[in-house]
């Protein structure tokens, strides 16, 4: 879900909250992992502050 996440950060009208959303009527709480793709996209940081 990191880059996911990252790409819905940066659309507007609160997509990233609608997108959270989704996974947690779809799968319930306890099946999300939050990860991150800093390996490959450097800190996520940014997601962190938003």
């Amino acid at each position: 879900m990191g880059s996911t996440f990252a790409i819905t950060l940066l659309q507007p009208n609160m997509a990233a909250t609608h997108y959270m959303g989704q996974l947690l009527k779809t799968f319930g709480s306890r099946n999300i992992l939050w990860g991150t793709d800093s390996i490959w996209w450097g800190s996520p940081q940014f997601m962190i502050d938003a």
